[in-house]
């Protein structure tokens, strides 16, 4: 199993957008990110990646905007569980992703996204930065200061 991890462009597989794949094994690539550009380490320092974000963004934009697809576009029928226009309607749909890249039978790459467990554990750390400084906030107080001068710790 690849362990490497890459920065990528992905967006969530839909048979409506996506057409141009191979339709034999079109059912393997449900519930999956597709890779749409892997981004090197030059062009991450560079920021030339950016481009290709507000290309994707604005395509997002143009599809759902656009009098051709002005109705919602109906998956339920092929993903029962997704609701694919709450997703892209988003701002941050289209954004710069920690990935792991697998490479499927039929050839497309897919992508499981990693950087989930980034926000997760950022969003747990600044809870316990956040006790951790009221605490010191509690312990700077008169009252807390008074309290230990007379009875100690």
């Amino acid at each position: 199993m690849n362990k490497n991890y890459e920065l990528a462009i992905c967006e969530l597989f839909n048979p409506h957008m996506h057409s141009n794949i191979n339709n034999n094994n079109i059912d393997s690539l449900h519930y999956h990110y597709l890779i749409y550009t892997i981004i090197d380490k030059e062009e991450f320092i560079d920021n030339t990646y950016e481009p290709y974000i507000d290309l994707l963004s604005r395509f997002y934009t143009y599809r759902l905007r656009s009098s051709i697809f002005a109705r919602p576009i109906n998956i339920y029928d092929d993903h029962p569980i997704i609701n694919y226009n709450n997703i892209i309607i988003k701002q941050n749909y289209v954004k710069l992703d920690i990935i792991q890249k697998y490479n499927l039978d039929n050839g497309e790459q897919v992508a499981i996204i990693k950087t989930h467990f980034l926000r997760l554990l950022q969003r747990k750390w600044k809870k316990i930065y956040s006790e951790r400084m009221s605490e010191i906030k509690r312990k700077k107080s008169i009252n807390y200061l008074l309290k230990r001068e007379l009875f100690g710790k």
